[in-house]
C-alpha cells in the first residue's frame, strides 16, 4: 500500500459500502491487520466468543452470494469473512441475554472494526446481514453450536459511492433523557463554552505577553 493508513476518525468517516471490486487479490498481510482488528474489539466479560471463517475460494464466495439473498455481487469481492458467535459460552455466563443480545453485541463490535481497518488500509468492505441461515451453515459447514452474524466482503473498490445523507446531530441525540432533543448545538456548546473561552483567552493572553516581551528586548537594545 503506497498511502499511509488513514487515523480512525478519518476512517469512520470516509467508509463506504462498496459492492464492486477489482479482481485484484488482497495482500495476506492486509487481511491479518483486519482480523487483528476484529479480535480486539470489546465482547461482554472478555468472551471473545467469536470465530471469524475466511473465505477466498471462487466457488465458496459464488455460494456465499447464493445464501445471502442472491446477492451475486458479492462473488466479485476476494476475501470474504463471515463472523459466527459460539453462543452457549455467553449463555454460560449470562443466561439467555448473553446467548440473544450480548453475542449479537459482540460480533457487531468486531464486523465495525473490520470496516474501519479496511477503510484505514484502502480495502474496500461492505457488511452483509441478509442471508438464509440454514444455505449459509450449509456453505460453511458451520456447526450447531456456533451462530452466522454476518459476512463482511473486502477487496480493492472499483467503485466510489457518494457519502450517503445523514440524520444531524440534533436529530438523532438527546440531552440527559431519552426524548430531551438537542435543538440547537449551542446547548451543547455551552456545557463546553465556558471552558474553550478560558483557553482561548488564556492563549490570547500567552501570546500578548510574548509581544510585550519583545517589545521590551527591542527596546533595551
Amino acid at each position: 500500500m503506497d498511502k499511509p493508513p488513514l487515523n480512525a476518525l478519518d476512517a469512520i468517516a470516509q467508509r463506504r459500502s462498496i459492492r464492486a471490486y477489482k479482481d485484484i487479490m488482497l495482500e495476506w498481510d492486509m487481511v491479518a491487520k483486519i482480523v487483528e482488528a476484529a479480535k480486539t474489539a470489546p465482547s461482554s466479560g472478555n468472551l471473545q466468543n467469536w470465530k471469524f471463517i475466511l473465505v477466498t475460494d471462487a466457488e465458496l464466495r459464488k455460494d456465499i452470494a447464493e445464501a445471502c439473498a442472491q446477492q451475486y455481487w458479492m462473488a466479485t469481492a476476494p476475501v470474504h469473512i463471515c463472523t459466527t458467535v459460539i453462543w452457549k459460552r455467553a449463555q454460560q455466563y449470562y443466561g439467555i441475554r448473553g446467548e440473544r443480545l450480548y453475542s449479537i453485541q459482540n460480533a457487531s463490535a468486531a464486523m465495525e472494526n473490520m470496516l474501519i481497518a479496511a477503510t484505514s488500509l484502502g480495502i474496500g468492505s461492505c457488511w452483509v446481514s441478509a442471508f438464509d441461515d440454514t444455505q449459509l451453515r450449509r456453505v460453511l459447514s458451520i456447526p450447531d453450536y456456533a451462530t452466522p452474524m454476518g459476512v463482511v466482503t473486502l477487496g480493492y473498490a472499483d467503485e466510489k459511492p457518494p457519502k450517503p445523507t445523514q440524520f444531524t446531530i440534533e436529530h438523532v441525540s438527546s440531552m440527559e433523557v431519552f426524548g430531551n432533543r438537542i435543538r440547537d448545538l449551542d446547548i451543547v456548546q455551552g456545557y463546553f463554552g465556558n471552558w474553550l473561552q478560558k483557553s482561548l483567552s488564556r492563549t490570547a493572553g500567552n501570546i500578548r505577553h510574548k509581544i510585550d516581551k519583545m517589545k521590551k528586548e527591542e527596546e533595551k537594545e
